[in-house]
């Protein structure tokens, strides 16, 4: 049975044909490590590099245009926070440490069962090298952005693509889509008592190297609860539902059709 979600109206699950997913995040955080500033992440490599074979180090930010003699100059006179990012070999999906933090990030998001395969192996591997304490954040966002051009229904007015919901000023006949040159909403609402929350963005961008409008929705469902690392799954199951159900919130019954829905069966766990 299906738990009715506390913030928005169940809906059933679909599969878009012609998804607007842009990249999916999963981040947890944990108290800092030292180990895994102290010295370079040999062992979780050795864990994850069967499927994710790419590895970086990010600088942390104001280091990244260093001259690399500068940088590392800088790094012997005292301890800097950088990551280590793990890529698979088409790079759209990438594993993250930080000193306090682990995330997966992918571009090419199809269900979640895909998904929570490279969240799992991750971490797994923090757990089994570094075992955190325990978790001080546990998160999971997605980025949509509908450009209409993207599924031919250019000049359809935003009205027409997003719910009564989140419609707001949009819905004004006078505020046709060409002179529209910015609106944009922020919500974040808390579950009273238990550090669990959404943060829900959504309005005009631009899509990056073109000139098209795009509407985005950037939803971020999480708790800041203290959890075990054991309990991260259930969390982010019960996630991925309500970013579902927040997505399918926000647009029309039009848009979702256009969207090219395919209903999908929950997976049976055992």
């Amino acid at each position: 049975m299906i738990e009715r979600d506390e913030f928005f109206p169940n809906s059933e699950r679909v599969i878009y044909a012609r998804s607007p997913l842009v990249q999916v995040i999963c981040q947890i955080r944990f108290p800092k490590i030292l180990r895994i500033e102290a010295s370079p992440p040999a062992d979780f490599q050795d864990q994850v590099r069967d499927l994710y074979p790419i590895v970086e180090q990010q600088l942390p930010p104001g280091m990244q245009d260093l001259p690399p003699e500068v940088a590392k100059m800088l790094g012997a006179a005292g301890p800097l926070k950088s990551q280590y990012q793990f890529l698979s070999q088409d790079r759209a999906t990438t594993i993250a440490l930080a000193p306090d933090a682990l995330s997966v990030t992918s571009s090419n998001y199809s269900r979640w069962e895909d998904f929570e395969a490279p969240v799992k192996l991750a971490i797994d591997a923090l757990s089994n090298i570094y075992k955190p304490s325990f978790l001080t954040r546990i998160g999971l966002r997605y980025q949509n952005a509908v450009v209409p051009g993207d599924f031919g229904i250019e000049g359809s007015p935003w009205a027409a693509l997003l719910s009564k919901n989140v419609l707001g000023g949009l819905a004004h006949p006078g505020f046709s889509n060409d002179r529209i040159t910015e609106a944009f909403s922020v919500v974040r609402a808390m579950l009273p008592g238990q550090q669990e929350g959404i943060l829900l963005q959504h309005g005009l961008g631009q899509r990056e190297n073109g000139p098209d409008k795009a509407y985005v929705f950037d939803i971020d469902c999480y708790t800041e609860k203290q959890n075990d690392v054991a309990s991260t799954h259930s969390h982010l199951r019960r996630f991925n539902a309500r970013a579902r159900y927040a997505f399918r919130w926000c647009i029309s019954d039009f848009l979702h059709d256009t969207l090219g829905p395919k209903p999908v069966a929950e997976m049976v766990r055992h």
